[in-house]
């Protein structure tokens, strides 16, 4: 049985996506100074990754408004503030885990470099996320595995098996084991 506060948030994410919210959100952080992105990234992060039904619909006007334009994706990712960097990688995931089809528009958007870049990262919850971010996109088949070679991103992940951090371990573990299923 759903509790009323699982109904409470699935009418609001109803409510925000009859409004067209997640469009205004993306043009929001087109439009505005990269200095106000927190907060209308972490919305989106929040409404792709909602459960049921709405989040592949969510997903898919994620995509269909912008959300994976290389520009967009590569200043977003670049972003000085490692929570922005975060939301971002977590969007990325989830779109990798929700369709198999949603590699190719991953692909299109040219992060695959940065994200593998971001493994250097100073901050650990952004190289656990680009860990986590990396071994979604390997989840469904090998769509990635010879830019992965190009970047050197395996041997990224390799090294990062030896974080200081344990998030950053665990999943850069769970990328290596999803990249070698296939």
């Amino acid at each position: 049985e759903e509790q009323p506060t699982e109904r409470a948030n699935r009418q609001f994410r109803a409510m925000l996506f009859e409004r067209n919210v997640v469009k205004t959100l993306i043009e929001s952080v087109t439009t505005s100074p990269s200095d106000q992105w927190s907060a209308p990234i972490a919305l989106l992060s929040s409404l792709v990754m909602s459960s049921g039904i709405q989040s592949s619909q969510i997903a898919a006007i994620f995509i269909a408004s912008g959300g994976l334009d290389p520009t967009l994706c590569g200043k977003v990712l670049q972003h000085s503030s490692a929570q922005v960097v975060v939301d971002w990688l977590i969007i990325i995931m989830q779109l990798s885990r929700i369709d198999k089809e949603n590699s190719r528009v991953i692909d299109e958007a040219n992060i695959i470099k940065i994200i593998t870049r971001l493994l250097d990262h100073p901050d650990a919850s952004v190289r656990a996320r680009a860990c986590n971010a990396i071994g979604s996109v390997c989840r469904h088949d090998d769509y990635f595995y010879e830019e992965f070679l190009e970047v050197k991103t395996v041997e990224k992940l390799i090294e990062r098996c030896g974080d200081r951090d344990r998030s950053t371990r665990k999943w850069a573990t769970f990328a290596i084991g999803n990249a070698a299923f296939h």
